[in-house]
């Protein structure tokens, strides 16, 4: 239908329409349009309407859209078709219906479907890639150059290649030499079997030891023969090195008469790798006559465990690094059965699954799980990718063949909880710290407003300074915690040891305790035994006993105790601070000392803080050279903390002071 409004492109009933939408009448000219047809018109919506699309988009003619529409026109029909627009660089699934009237279309954008697509096909290539070379590099009977021809077939079958080649380096001659060659060129001794290193693109690569493709190989002056290129249709190359670390031990590197693109050379970093290796085994293996010795030491130099299942024989081969990662013994033949019986319980069905869905007739025989592997008592982590073979075609196939790679991933997977730890650790704390700061603020905004009000008591009055005073200081000490972490965290915080007596000084952190104490009805004591002069930093050291006797005093009822007992024993200053109080559950005593933890950190605890007083008493302690462990027997039965200093001699007193000095004086 045309519209009566030509200024008017949209309606609100196809305003809803979630797909963009526009009519086309006989003469393919626009009678309507939504939305969110207009807003992806490169032109002003009130242009388009009573304008002929062909005009408009004239980029359009001769395309998929002009044969597309035609078609459903000419014989009335439904079309369905994608389409890439250029000039918006995005993809689009186009429904075209004729009308008596013209043409119905709607339009949807699929990029990020394409592109999801387009990555997973990638990476089923690569997974591919990367699993036939590696049942080409697990056959250790062949000869190097039949391993690496093998493997030249291999990148030209997975890469579309006219040809490929594997040139290797001889070090003597500063020269890279052609080993294997696939595809439209099988001869080694022909143009270009000896290179120099720094010559051409490919002795480029060799001296760089950097990757590189290229689409323009018939402009590219580092490609020798570009007359020879241009006459065989060639027109991208890409390359890379294959290194034993900082070393270049050769150049593998493809001609194609299609674009190449970055993805190329991420497929060809991980078969290098593996090209890598099996060169390095080869040669080893030739240098040492193929003893037993060289090729444990060959699999002993890679990260990369393989593995091979004859699905026929039910036969699977393994590397060393595999047996090494499994816990197997080199002569273990390895069963299905006993395979499944290694795996954690709780995965072991999941991998089941998985494996079953590879070896399915009907299925790509794509192979990715990640599981618990138990050996000996022990849990690690593993992943492993593969490929299943199939033989026959339709109800026929079956599957022949399973290989693929396993690595250890223990400790990517045990630095991901730490992570997750971590992540809960600061969540708990920022709402910790929240509290904290908003619980004293809200008694002293509310007590300054009845004193602003003058119509409290004087008793009453007192009673308000002396809160807010109370919560002031509480204030003040959740701040002198915070930068006091703060100062450790940037390596900011320092010590000024020097000899001193400790007893004064553990006394008045004791008696500066003594009135919240009596007010809580518990008893505090303290007993020296065989004291003697420290080597210490007295305010960092009253920190120390302040925290632990604060700690304790928190977590201590009515009528309980706490006791200092302080005293050299051996060549340490022993530091032991006991109380009667709730104690720490068993689960909790490793984390006890660590920052941001507290046993009970909800928003309903009874006890305030931000779990920093006990982690900054383990940090005084290390930068004195000293220890600090905690011990209960549960809740219920007390706590035990225990700071131990070392007694250093003269001469090493005297190297900590001139280093103090130089801080200072710094």
């Amino acid at each position: 239908m045309r519209i009566d409004n030509p200024s008017c492109t949209s309606n609100p009933i196809f305003d809803r329409i979630a797909e963009g939408f526009f009519v086309l009448d006989t003469q393919w000219c626009f009678t309507q349009l939504n939305r969110r047809a207009a807003a992806l018109a490169p032109h002003m919506p009130e242009i388009l309407i009573g304008k002929s699309f062909w005009r408009m988009f004239p980029g359009t003619i001769g395309s998929i859209v002009w044969n597309e529409f035609h078609r459903a026109v000419d014989d009335n029909i439904d079309v369905h078709f994608p389409f890439y627009c250029s000039c918006l660089k995005r993809w689009f699934e186009v429904s075209a219906y004729p009308l008596d009237g013209g043409l119905w279309v709607c339009f949807r954008d699929t990029t990020d479907q394409h592109l999801a697509l387009k990555a997973k096909e990638s990476l089923e290539r690569s997974i591919a890639f990367i699993a036939d070379a590696s049942r080409v590099l697990s056959n250790m009977d062949a000869p190097l150059d039949v391993m690496l021809q093998e493997c030249a077939q291999t990148v030209v079958r997975h890469t579309d290649a006219a040809f490929a080649r594997i040139w290797l380096t001889e070090e003597a001659e500063n020269m890279l030499v052609l080993h294997a060659s696939a595809g439209m060129y099988t001869d080694v001794d022909g143009p270009y079997s000896r290179i120099l290193v720094g010559d051409l693109m490919v002795g480029r690569i060799a001296a760089t030891g950097q990757g590189y493709v290229t689409n323009n190989i018939q402009v590219d002056r580092f490609i020798g023969d570009r007359e020879w290129a241009q006459r065989d249709g060639l027109t991208s190359f890409a390359g890379y090195p294959l290194s034993v670390g900082d070393k270049v031990i050769g150049v593998m590197a493809i001609f194609a008469r299609h674009r190449l693109n970055q993805a190329v050379l991420d497929s060809f970093a991980s078969v290098a790798s593996a090209i890598t290796q099996g060169i390095e085994r080869k040669r080893t293996e030739q240098a040492l006559k193929d003893s037993e010795e060289t090729l444990r030491l060959a699999a002993e130099a890679t990260e990369l465990g393989t593995w091979d299942w004859d699905l026929r024989t039910g036969t699977v081969l393994l590397n060393a690094r595999t047996r090494f990662i499994f816990g197997l013994p080199a002569e273990f033949a390895l069963t299905y059965k006993f395979f499944l019986e290694m795996i954690h319980p709780d995965d072991r069905e999941r991998v089941r699954s998985t494996i079953k869905q590879s070896l399915n007739p009907a299925g790509a025989g794509d192979y990715d799980s990640a599981y618990r592997v138990v050996r000996q008592n022990k849990t690690k982590w593993v992943r492993e990718k593969g490929k299943v073979t199939f033989k026959g075609k339709e109800s026929d196939r079956i599957p022949i063949r399973f290989v693929g790679t396993v690595i250890d991933i223990t400790d990517l997977k045990e630095t991901e909880e730490e992570l997750r730890a971590a992540n809960r650790a600061k969540d708990e704390f920022l709402a910790t710290l929240s509290h904290e700061l908003r619980t004293p603020l809200t008694a002293i905004s509310g007590w300054s407003a009845l004193l602003r009000g003058g119509k409290l008591t004087q008793e009453k009055t007192a009673t308000a300074y002396e809160i807010i005073e109370r919560n002031v200081k509480a204030q003040l000490q959740l701040i002198d915690d915070l930068l006091s972490v703060s100062r450790v965290i940037l390596g900011k915080a320092k010590i000024a040891p020097r000899w001193i007596d400790p007893t004064p000084i553990i006394e008045a952190a004791v008696e500066s305790i003594r009135p919240a104490a009596v007010a809580k009805g518990i008893n505090v004591q303290a007993k020296a035994d065989g004291v003697c002069p420290i080597f210490a930093d007295p305010d960092r050291l009253q920190q120390v006993i302040y925290n632990l006797l604060t700690n304790a005093l928190k977590f201590t009822e009515k009528d309980g105790e706490i006791s200092v007992d302080f005293g050299r024993i051996g060549d340490k200053f022993d530091i032991c601070v006991r109380d009667t109080g709730e104690g720490i559950r068993p689960e909790f005593l490793p984390f006890v000392f660590d920052r941001f933890r507290q046993a009970d950190s909800s928003s309903t605890r009874k006890h305030g803080g931000l779990g920093l007083g006990l982690n900054i008493v383990r940090t005084i302690t290390e930068m004195h050279g000293g220890t600090v462990a905690a011990h209960s027997e549960g809740k219920g039965k007390g706590t035990t903390m225990r700071v131990q200093l070392p007694l250093p001699r003269f001469e090493q007193v005297e190297n900590v002071q001139k280093e103090s000095a130089s801080e200072l004086a710094a």
